[in-house]
């Protein structure tokens, strides 16, 4: 009898396909194996047994007759009554059509198969590491579909839970196991390995119940790993059990995937490399800069002194110092030999940005982009590169190839990945049931954590955890423009190094580019007419000599205000002026932002930047704008700084002019109003000496702001590293937890997309890609207060007003509703 182990393939050669792909994986990651090993006293030999049984055992289950009549039948729905394997041509058999099986999922017989075996293994070749009972197998198998929780397999348990006959209802037998063995023992024989001959009754233990004894490893899995510490007497074997498990099931995970879509051309293999020399990359650099007019390209000292780099380091440099493409640099010398460069950031603008960047240096088919909106950007950028009337907008769908590089992205198995810290950092609680063939593929590379500065405490527990069960296999980067040095010795600790490890751009220190003023009396939001009055005719002054002027808020709603208050002026009235923020529609966002995007086959001044843009903090990262003038909340001087970043980037002889006013009442629950009064009384006493500050004033600025400070004293720090410590304990170190109060950001409360409700009617009929384009977040109480009875059970309708100018705005009564909480809550 021939089996099914795809609807298309037989069982003998998807498992032959998973072996070869495993084959040419576990080769080409010999390097951070053995690594584990060394690490943990691991035998390679029986490390390599282990992955093999995930590889031999991992569809064990699929022979049962419930497998088998699901297959035939999603051929008899495509009348397919004879099927042929497309790989050996054999032809398969089906199933007879009147036996009823009992709905199994395939992973349950496998993973007791693997088991089984990994048991007969550890008495013969030792256990993997300490003398305990963790079976890696075991969970690797049983959690390579599903995820590893005590609900995963709640159907099978309530069912057939203590049943006699358990694998008889589900068709399953000597003749299934039978066959399961021969093609195990084959792929054993090819890596010279004898493989146990077993019986079906030497696993079955006379009618023991299979989905009994799994349902109990998977619950008590937290009691296992809490006895393995108590008996070892050292938390860090979370780590061990962490890492292990990551690799262990990355490694099959990745085959399975690779090998079930037949992929055999080299152009997609999903651990292909980039193995590309420095001096070849700044070739690619200089193709990519000699675009743009009248810029020589030169390797900076700076950037020649990243990619010197042996291990791993800390970056300190301005805007304009090239760190992007020193990063890269130091990445393809550090990365292993077959490792993946990783490039991490604060913000999907910014990795958005990153990855159209890296795109034009290696080729879109070795790039991938991960956030929560990344397929949602693919079949935008598709459709921006079309004429209009090719497609319809209104009826966005993604394409065969754009599904298969998204879920390319989502394992991160391209070679070079872009993505967002929140997708990194989630790692650290398990968050979804991808973060172990995530963690196990991050392994051997090279990873670029860039504007590191805008961590808080809670962000940087999350990254404590992530780098310290990194560390070993892969290299770290931190970059940042301003990074004080009690933060640069404790990511060096982090690292687990004492040794100077920073580079820092010194060219720049002594050069100004911007001339600072401190408004210590008024705030950038008028408070009367008067001050009104003065606001509006310092702006048009700027204008009226030729001069750009960006207006950043700390809050949505004083965006909102000063755009209104222009708006009003007749002056204004024919000025291109653009509001900007969180609070617009995923659609009208990306048209901004597309205005807000440098061409960089023009110079400055025929940039189609508006005239006055007034924004909010998404323009401190990640958006390359050049302005004359920054009118800005007072705010923490890391943010003053990066937002006076967006003026005279290019650093021209006119010198740019940043005025920086007291700061909002509104935005005080977010920003301590402590640091920030600290922050702007250091800037004034600065600016009274000079007000054209040095990036080395600046420098000195921060270093007074976090004097005597330690992040690891840091309450949300504390606070997050113990919460962590105990959610390890209760998951037992590598159950999946999906749903969690844990977030990657420190949040005081839970947000919601929704939709806002003057959209809905217009798309509430179309597909899910269109809805999304209209979506915003907003705090889940506003959202409680002013729901839509449109709302349903997929997505959340908002009473709200809403237009492509301004954003969302709430009406008056639901202002009055909200009371206060209205004017504090949105930024």
């Amino acid at each position: 009898m021939v089996y099914f182990g795809k609807p298309n393939q037989c069982y003998t050669c998807h498992v032959e396909a998973v072996y070869k792909s495993w084959k040419k994986s576990y080769d080409k990651r010999k390097e951070v194996i053995e690594l584990l090993c060394e690490r943990y006293g691991y035998s390679s030999e029986r490390f390599k047994i282990a992955s093999l049984l995930t590889v031999a055992f991992h569809d064990a289950g699929k022979t049962s007759l419930t497998f088998q009549k699901t297959m035939a039948e999603l051929n008899y729905k495509k009348n397919n009554f004879n099927v042929f394997c497309d790989t050996c041509n054999n032809e398969i058999s089906l199933p007879n059509s009147d036996y009823q099986a009992e709905p199994y999922r395939h992973e349950i017989i496998s993973s007791i198969a693997t088991s089984y075996f990994s048991s007969l293994c550890d008495e013969s070749v030792g256990k993997l590491g300490t003398e305990n009972n963790f079976s890696y197998e075991f969970f690797a198998v049983v959690g390579h579909h599903k995820p590893v929780n005590p609900d995963v397999f709640r159907r099978e348990f309530d069912r057939l839970y203590d049943d006699p006959n358990e694998m008889k209802r589900v068709g399953y037998g000597i003749n299934e196991w039978n066959y399961v063995m021969e093609v195990a023992k084959s792929i054993f024989e090819k890596e010279g390995i004898e493989l146990p001959e077993v019986e079906w009754q030497d696993i079955f233990e006379n009618g023991m119940s299979i989905i009994g004894n799994v349902k109990d490893r998977i619950d008590t899995l937290p009691l296992v790993v809490q006895d393995i510490l108590s008996e070892e007497g050292d938390t860090s074997i979370i780590g061990q059990i962490r890492e292990t498990f990551s690799l262990l099931k990355s490694l099959l995970v990745a085959s399975d995937w690779e090998g079930s879509y037949w992929i055999t051309s080299p152009e997609n293999e999903i651990h292909n490399t980039i193995n590309l020399s420095t001096d070849d990359f700044w070739e690619r650099v200089k193709t990519e800069v000699k675009k743009q007019p009248d810029v020589i390209f030169k390797v900076k000292d700076f950037q020649r002194e990243l990619a010197d780099i042996s291990g791993h380091g800390i970056a300190i440099a301005p805007t304009g110092s090239g760190k992007t493409e020193g990063a890269i640099a130091w990445a393809l010398k550090n990365k292993s030999l077959n490792g993946k460069i990783l490039y991490v950031l604060p913000n999907q603008v910014l990795t958005n940005s990153i990855y159209e960047r890296m795109v034009k240096y290696f080729g879109e088919e070795n790039v991938g982009l991960l956030h929560s909106s990344a397929l949602l950007y693919q079949i935008l950028n598709r459709t921006d590169n079309y004429e209009s009337e090719q497609f319809d907008k209104n009826e966005l769908t993604p394409t065969d190839k754009e599904k298969y590089s998204h879920l390319l992205n989502r394992m991160m198995f391209r070679p070079i990945m872009v993505t967002t810290v929140d997708q990194l950092l989630a790692l650290a609680f398990n968050g979804s049931k991808r973060w172990s063939v995530l963690m196990g593929e991050i392994f051997g590379g090279a990873i670029i954590f860039d504007e590191v500065h805008a961590y808080d405490g809670h962000m940087l527990a999350l990254l404590e955890r992530i780098t310290r069960e990194l560390r070993y296999y892969s290299k770290m980067l931190f970059m940042s423009a301003t990074m004080p040095e009690n933060l640069i010795y404790f990511i060096s600790k982090l690292l687990g190094t004492e040794k100077n490890i920073r580079v820092q751009d010194t060219t720049l220190l002594d050069e100004s580019r911007n001339i600072f003023h401190v408004n210590t009396i008024s705030k950038l939001l008028p408070e009367n007419e008067k001050q009104t009055e003065l606001l509006m005719k310092n702006i048009e002054n700027f204008v009226e000599n030729n001069k750009r002027v960006l207006i950043v808020c700390n809050t949505v709603k004083t965006a909102q205000q000063i755009y209104e208050m222009l708006k009003a002026k007749d002056y204004f009235e024919n000025k291109n002026i653009m509001c900007f923020h969180s609070r617009f529609i995923s659609h009208d966002r990306r048209e901004k932002e597309k205005k807000l995007e440098k061409d960089k086959s023009k110079d400055k001044k025929e940039q189609s930047w508006p005239h006055i843009l007034v924004a909010t903090q998404v323009v401190e990262c990640g958006v390359d704008l050049d302005y004359d003038v920054l009118l800005t909340d007072g705010a923490p001087l890391e943010a003053i700084i990066q937002r006076a970043g967006r003026v005279n980037r290019e650093r021209s002889k006119e010198k740019g002019e940043i005025y920086v006013f007291q700061q909002d009442e509104a935005s005080e629950n977010f920003y301590p109003p402590e640091i920030t009064k600290k922050a702007l009384n250091i800037l004034q006493d600065q600016v009274s000496l000079n007000p054209e500050l040095t990036e080395k004033d600046l420098n000195h600025m921060i270093e007074n702001i976090y004097k005597g400070r330690k992040f690891d004293d840091d309450l949300r720090y504390l606070n997050t590293r113990q919460v962590l410590e105990e959610v390890m304990y209760d998951i037992g170190a590598i159950q999946d937890l999906p749903e969690t109060d844990l977030h990657t950001r420190f949040v005081t409360y839970k947000t919601v997309e929704v939709v806002p409700e003057d959209c809905w009617t217009k798309i509430n009929n179309k597909n899910q890609f269109v809805i999304m384009e209209h979506l915003l977040k907003m705090p889940l109480w506003a959202y409680l207060h002013a729901k839509s009875d449109k709302s349903n059970d997929k997505w959340k309708v908002m009473k709200m007003n809403y237009n492509s100018e301004i954003g969302g705005t709430f009406e008056e009564n639901i202002k009055n509703k909200l009371g206060k909480g209205y004017d504090t809550l949105f930024c």
